[in-house]
């Protein structure tokens, strides 16, 4: 670094004033000296390195302390709000939940007001079958609560009531298929109509054999024009045709036979036991 010069001058004076008078000489005032004037020294950048670097870390340091700060406080306010909401949800599953219940619950009333409802239907109707109801033999208690679907004497399948006629008492407890249908009738019912395999077996397992192998149970079943055709007492067709032989315009179940082979037809002048059919009080 090239030095900068200076002038100056230096008057030395001895320790004696000089009288006033005495003019000094040019040579004599002024000693010319060369002084040479240093510049303050340049900061070190080796040796300001170092602080500097301090100054950056602790800065940077600082920052990443906001931004921890400020991170901690948001996940603090988030987990809030996410608790809130969790709160919220279960809430709203839990009052989903009970109405889920009520309306469950609801339903079940409201079949069960529906069953009753049928149910007294189906008795209204029962009842509206019967010239003069029966009260006593299917209501004993006169409570409809504890009324009976059948009446005594009479077997309970399915919706129907089935009464096996087998009096031995009267001096001709069997009949003709005509008067058959008559005593029916006169108990506010009619000859059975067998519409399924499951009647036709629960019906054969309730017959007994009597008398002869040719003898059997009147059933609602007959070919009233005498062509083939065999209709019900209540206007259908047989469909299931579960024949045995015999000749005549009315049907009669023997038994001790194959199930599915065990109607037989016979006249009307034949004397029979017979089997009564009518729908049950109750239905489930």
């Amino acid at each position: 670094m090239e030095e900068e010069l200076n002038y100056a001058s230096v008057v030395f004076q001895n320790g004696q004033e000089r009288p006033k008078a005495v003019a000094q000489t040019k040579e004599e005032a002024t000693v010319y000296a060369q002084v040479k004037m240093r510049k303050p020294a340049a900061p070190d950048a080796k040796a300001d390195g170092p602080v500097k670097h301090f100054r950056v870390l602790v800065v940077l340091f600082g920052i990443i302390c906001v931004l921890l700060v400020a991170g901690i406080i948001g996940i603090v306010l988030l987990s809030i709000k996410l608790s809130k909401q969790d709160s919220d949800l279960a809430e709203l599953t839990g009052q989903k939940e009970q109405l889920s219940s009520q309306k469950a619950e609801a339903e079940q009333q409201r079949e069960e007001f529906r069953g009753e409802r049928d149910q007294m239907t189906w008795m209204l109707n029962t009842i509206l079958e019967f010239n003069n109801f029966p009260v006593s033999g299917f209501c004993p208690q006169k409570e409809i609560e504890k009324c009976s679907p059948c009446q005594d004497g009479w077997l309970l399948f399915q919706e129907s009531c089935y009464l096996i006629y087998n009096d031995t008492i009267k001096p001709n407890p069997w009949m003709a298929w005509k008067k058959s249908r008559e005593f029916c009738q006169q108990q506010s019912a009619d000859l059975v109509v067998i519409k399924t395999l499951q009647e036709q077996e629960f019906l054969r397992t309730r017959i007994e054999y009597y008398y002869d192998k040719h003898h059997g149970f009147w059933i609602g079943l007959q070919d009233v024009s005498k062509d083939g055709t065999w209709v019900w007492v209540d206007g259908t067709n047989d469909t299931l045709k579960y024949w045995d032989g015999g000749s005549g315009q009315f049907a009669l179940m023997i038994p001790d036979k194959n199930v599915t082979q065990n109607w037989a037809k016979a006249d009307n002048l034949m004397r029979n036991k017979f089997i009564c059919e009518r729908r049950s009080l109750t239905h489930k």
